[in-house]
């Protein structure tokens, strides 16, 4: 067993294979997409782009599956996560109809978390339209734990970008992977997400973004991973073209396929006047040199180019981001905008909603954060806003459900926002790449900052600082003289849906127990890594 694990330890990637590069095709205006989205991009100049966001996780499902089902030439898909569960597998069948329809498909993924895929993903390799590419993936399949112990600082890194892209013509960019959970469709557990659906120049810069990464040697193909049992073979490609086909016929009966197609996004679409907002847009993201170079090296790194854009704002940064950890310079650079008379306000999860260990690298600094003057907010777990509320909540569901923050949003000056993958922590800036699209736009940024700020009061918790009153002693006097020194408390203040103000004194909706190990965490779980 020792050799065993130790062989698995020391085990390499294979590089006696061809990786055929290739790259996007150019954009043409005789593909439906094409036909329905070119002559809107001219008539505004055809240097700005259109952006159209996907707050519901029904409407950007529908948005995925609807480019897939219209694309003619090509799919570009690049994500983190990839499940095999109801929308997965839906989103998989549509670029099954679309590679028999003769579209070249490339699927990309991260291959932390595509463990147990192996061999559907290498079924789907099997079609002559379709390539599958693994990033940074693991040599031997059937040892994670083992390598992930003895190549920790190449496996530690992980491709986090999330983007899909149709006939070059029509591009989605945001926080969400390929899962329930992301789509409305867990009533357990409901990401808060958001993407955009973007067309115009700035999906060319979305499609180079993926040739960099699809063209470079950290992507293998997945055919050429070692697995267990036999290689798949034509049939295996027949089954797996069959049971996606059985699931989507099972899924089009159910209740959330109904609310997919009647959700706005798919209203507009057959309209045929999909709402857009236009303005510059481009594209900021890691390179994907990021992975062979030392993570304390910033040359090529997405953290940089966003901390530009902070260093000359000069009236508000608004900051939403799931994980949340800013270390000590983080902090110090919010202290210095709100010296300099920049509102710092941030949005993110409470240890009620969290589904993450980086809560215990967050609260070391929710007291520095308060005291520099930041504005703290953190999501309850049932927060929903007005019009989701009127539709009763998650789908599925008979009420408020778990939820999380996942949406990683930026909002410059009320004229620029940031919307991508990536969070404010250690991982996202030093270890993981990322990817997000930058909106030059004041009413972009005003409709998003509308749309937190309407949820805020009643849909998250504002944290706050009570200092404890000292009396100094000796001498005595004949009145207390007060200090506010250093001992303050956390509070925690919100307000009910029915209008009724609440406060707390120790984490909200939390166990004695959680916050026990949180504490824990606290102390011991390395910062970098979260």
């Amino acid at each position: 067993m020792f050799l065993l694990l130790a062989l698995a330890g020391c085990a390499t990637l294979p590089t006696d294979f061809e990786r055929t590069p290739s790259q996007a095709v150019e954009p043409t205006g005789d593909t439906k997409l094409g036909q329905l989205f070119a002559p809107r991009v001219a008539a505004h100049g055809g240097d700005l782009s259109g952006i159209h966001s996907l707050r519901y996780g029904t409407d950007a499902l529908a948005a995925r599956i609807g480019l897939a089902n219209a694309a003619q030439r090509t799919l570009d898909a690049q994500y983190y996560i990839w499940s095999g569960d109801l929308t997965g597998r839906s989103v998989l069948a549509a670029l099954m109809r679309a590679a028999d329809r003769g579209v070249r498909v490339r699927l990309l993924l991260d291959d932390l978390s595509e463990y147990g895929y192996d061999r559907a993903l290498k079924t789907f390799a099997l079609h002559p339209n379709v390539q599958v590419r693994m990033f940074n993936p693991f040599a031997e399949r059937g040892f994670l734990g083992i390598q992930f112990l003895t190549q920790f600082s190449r496996l530690n890194r992980r491709m986090h970008n999330k983007a899909f892209v149709a006939d070059n013509q029509a591009a989605i960019v945001g926080g969400r992977n390929i899962a329930d959970e992301y789509f409305e469709a867990k009533p357990e557990h409901d990401y808060r997400d958001f993407d955009v659906l973007t067309v115009g120049p700035v999906v060319r810069e979305v499609s180079r973004s993926f040739d960099a990464y699809w063209n470079s040697k950290f992507a293998i193909p997945v055919a050429v991973l070692e697995g267990e049992g036999e290689p798949p073979t034509r049939a295996d490609l027949r089954e797996l073209r069959e049971r996606l086909a059985a699931h989507v016929r099972k899924a089009r009966r159910s209740e959330y396929a109904e609310a997919v197609q009647g959700g706005e996004f798919v209203e507009e679409a057959k309209s045929g006047e999909l709402s857009m907002l236009w303005a510059e847009a481009y594209v900021v993201s890691d390179a994907p040199s990021k992975f062979g170079t030392d993570p304390e090296d910033p040359s090529g790194h997405l953290g940089p180019q966003l901390r530009s854009i902070v260093e000359g704002l000069d009236q508000e940064l608004f900051i939403i981001s799931p994980y949340f950890v800013p270390g000590e310079s983080g902090v110090e650079l919010f202290r210095k905008l709100e010296q300099q008379g920049v509102d710092v306000r941030i949005l993110t999860n409470s240890l009620a909603s969290i589904d993450s260990p980086s809560f215990a690298g967050y609260v070391r600094y929710r007291v520095p954060l308060l005291r520099a003057g930041v504005e703290l907010y953190e999501l309850k777990p049932s927060a929903r806003l007005p019009e989701e509320r009127k539709r009763g909540g998650p789908l599925g569901s008979k009420g408020p459900s778990g939820g999380s923050l996942h949406a990683k949003v930026f909002i410059f000056d009320r004229k620029e926002t940031f919307v991508g993958s990536m969070n404010l922590d250690p991982r996202s800036l030093r270890l993981n790449s990322e990817l997000g699209v930058i909106v030059e736009s004041r009413e972009f940024a005003g409709e998003v900052l509308s749309t937190v700020e309407n949820q805020l009061a009643t849909g998250a918790y504002r944290l706050d600082l009570e200092y404890a009153p000292i009396m100094h002693q000796p001498p005595p006097r004949p009145t207390m003289a007060w200090d506010d020194v250093d001992r303050p408390k956390l509070v925690w203040e919100t307000v009910s849906e029915q209008g009724k103000k609440k406060r707390f004194e120790t984490d909200p909706e939390t166990s004695w127990w959680r916050r026990f190990l949180n504490g824990v965490l606290s102390i011991f779980v390395p910062e970098g890594q979260l």
